[in-house]
């Protein structure tokens, strides 16, 4: 799978591919995995100090999730 639209748009370093690939890919495929059997919404909180990057990990699962799981799913803030 290619991220680079998403390193692109969020005008991200390269270095952010490896820290998706160890930390937000294998999250995303759980909540993935979790969907396939759940008849319910399913709802993440994640929280944060300010400039952590929650907005840019919220961006991340739902590009993720939509473009290659085929999820529909939204981020409220």
């Amino acid at each position: 799978m290619d991220i680079s639209t998403f390193l692109a748009v969020h005008q991200l370093p390269e270095s952010y591919r490896d820290i998706a690939q160890k930390w937000f890919i294998p999250l995303a495929d759980e909540i993935h995995e979790h969907q396939n059997s759940a008849k319910k919404p399913f709802f993440v909180g994640v929280n944060g100090c300010q400039g952590s990057g929650k907005s840019t990990l919220c961006d991340f699962l739902v590009f993720y999730l939509s473009e290659f799981k085929k999820l529909n799913v939204v981020s409220l803030s």
